[in-house]
């Protein structure tokens, strides 16, 4: 499984970038703690899966769980609209456009 802190600071990265996000421009920002090595491994593991992400969550969840309580999941889209597109950055429908709805470039995030 992917590391979980790991992932959250690449996550953070990539939303925060306002140039090219690379392995190397993440290990700079953490003034080297996190080698572009271990950042290009982390990145050239198999695809994060759904059991994984729960894996993460679960204990976070586990401690907020109440009988009456609900979870709600929403989506939102950081628009990029200068960046280059790529798996990650790319078109999306954003249909909380008022009061025309259309796609925006960006990274979709649920």
């Amino acid at each position: 499984m992917k590391d979980p802190k790991l992932l959250d600071l690449y996550s953070d990265y990539l939303l925060a970038s306002f140039r090219m996000a690379t392995a190397t421009g993440l290990s700079e920002l953490t003034d080297q703690a996190l080698s572009h090595d271990k950042i290009s491994r982390f990145l050239g593991q198999e695809a994060f899966t759904a059991k994984d992400y729960w894996r993460c969550i679960k204990p976070l969840v586990r401690k907020v769980e109440h009988p009456d309580a609900v979870i709600k999941i929403d989506d939102t889209i950081e628009e990029k609209p200068h960046s280059t597109e790529n798996e990650v950055v790319t078109w999306h429908w954003d249909h909380s456009k008022k009061p025309k709805a259309g796609h925006t470039k960006g990274i979709n995030i649920l």
